[in-house]
């Protein structure tokens, strides 16, 4: 299986790059012993970092605003998914409950505020394309009950050979992809579509998420960093 930035893409966002891992092997469960420690701890350095200081004016939250502003979507109403989460947290609300490979990555973005997303690999068919959509490409959104959305035109998609993955880069996942207990391999990604977030933020995120996903769930890593010189990678 590819993964491939196409060249539309990188025409509009020149200084893209975005960190993907690949697992191999996990033991994915409800929940782990150590879970509550690592999220209350985070959470609490979360809280002493943000202090009273708006989301929107740390540097990599503001780049995903800038960046939904780019394709046509409006961050106030469809808020980027980082920002999104770290606000619930900030506001005293639940951990996500899922499971321990979500809840692996997500410990992650409540360390460098990098958007993360992914799913499960033997779901997936062909090949994974960061694209824009012609529009009118069916979707059906995680926990959605089966209703069927469809993208815009030339909204940014993830799509494999079957279908839309993500809508509006990494505003929403599908449900037929998502990673479940199920799920013994999966792939996932954290981007950067301006230069204004730095590499180190990007091979930080990847660093963490096979950390954390190496303790939660088990399992062999791969890694890789695409950029304008590194448009596809084979995931095998």
């Amino acid at each position: 299986m590819k993964f491939i930035i196409t060249d539309e893409i990188f025409a509009g966002y020149p200084d893209l790059r975005i960190g993907v891992v690949a697992g191999r092997g996990l033991k994915i469960c409800p929940n782990h012993p150590l879970l509550p420690d690592y999220i209350e701890a985070l959470r609490e350095r979360l809280l002493d970092m943000t202090s009273d200081r708006p989301l929107s004016t740390f540097p990599n939250i503001s780049a995903w605003r800038e960046t939904y502003r780019s394709f046509g979507v409006n961050p106030k109403r469809y808020t980027p998914t980082a920002e999104a989460f770290l606000s619930r947290l900030l506001k005293n609300k639940p951990f996500p409950n899922i499971n321990t490979a979500v809840a692996s990555y997500l410990l992650v973005e409540m360390e460098t505020m990098l958007p993360i997303g992914g799913y499960d690999l033997r779901r997936l068919s062909g090949d994974v394309a960061l694209r824009r959509s012609p529009g009118g490409e069916a979707f059906v959104p995680l926990g959605s009950d089966r209703v069927t959305e469809y993208t815009s035109e030339r909204e940014i998609v993830y799509a494999d050979d079957c279908r839309v993955l993500t809508r509006n880069w990494n505003y929403r996942d599908c449900e037929d992809t998502k990673i479940s207990e199920e799920a013994h391999d999966i792939v996932l990604a954290c981007e950067a579509a301006y230069g204004s977030i730095g590499l180190a933020d990007i091979e930080r995120t990847v660093a963490g998420i096979v950390t954390y996903e190496s303790l939660f769930c088990g399992g062999d890593y791969r890694t890789w960093i695409m950029d304008s010189e590194n448009r596809e990678i084979s995931i095998d």
